[in-house]
């Protein structure tokens, strides 16, 4: 290629120094890190509410027990009627 007739008022064209940036490391990465960090947060916080869930259940459950064995000890109470039917018997 012949070079620029008059070198004083003409340069030769050099490529554009600056490029577009990579649409992958500017759009993607960002994105599939936050759709990482929202599923491992969303994970962590289901696994919390199964915690607490099965630890209110727990305690219900020995509540309940706890309630029952009492009602088991004790001696059987006549209700009212049956005392009435009971001395109406004699």
């Amino acid at each position: 290629m012949p070079g620029p007739s008059s070198p004083r008022c003409h340069t030769w064209l050099t490529p554009a120094q600056a490029t577009a940036p990579n649409v992958v490391l500017v759009l993607v990465l960002p994105i599939d890190h936050l759709v990482r960090q929202w599923a491992r947060e969303s994970q962590l916080g289901s696994r919390r509410n199964a915690m607490v869930a099965a630890t209110a259940l727990t305690r219900l459950r020995i509540e309940r027990q706890d309630v029952e064995d009492f009602l088991a000890s004790r001696e059987p109470v006549a209700t009212p009627r049956e005392t009435e039917v009971t001395a109406q018997a004699r």
